[in-house]
């Protein structure tokens, strides 16, 4: 679920105060070195099959060179929140960044079968102006 809440803009990360960092409930990501290579290498890969034009093509290669690699500890606000809907519980992480939203929530069946019934009536009251 955290993959579907989106990015956070990085370009200009701001140093947090150490007491920052040890004051605040957090998870660190355990990503490897070798793990986010393999990530941006198909990334890359996605980028040069976007340039080739056509539909198809076949035996891409790239071969990428990276340089002056560093890295940088980030601290991403992402809320999660857990609440109970009759016996049933529900989970919802929110960017902090964007206010992408993803999770799990109640759905009414009754207002999404008025919504559906209204949408009708206003298809065919549409349709009944322009005869």
């Amino acid at each position: 679920m955290p993959n579907r809440v989106g990015d956070c803009d990085i370009s200009a990360p701001i140093d947090p105060a150490p007491r920052v960092i040890t004051t605040s409930p957090g998870r660190a990501t355990r990503a490897t070195a070798s793990a986010t290579r393999a990530a941006m290498n198909s990334e890359l890969q996605r980028l040069a099959a976007a340039q080739i034009p056509g539909d198809t093509y076949r035996n891409l290669q790239i071969q990428p060179t990276f340089s002056n690699q560093t890295f940088k500890h980030v601290l991403v606000p992402i809320w999660l929140l857990t609440y109970n809907y009759g016996a049933r519980p529900f989970r919802l992480l929110v960017n902090g960044y964007t206010g992408k939203m993803a999770g799990e929530y109640p759905k009414s069946v009754w207002k999404i079968a008025l919504l559906v019934v209204l949408a009708l009536i206003v298809v065919l009251i549409v349709l009944w102006l322009q005869d």
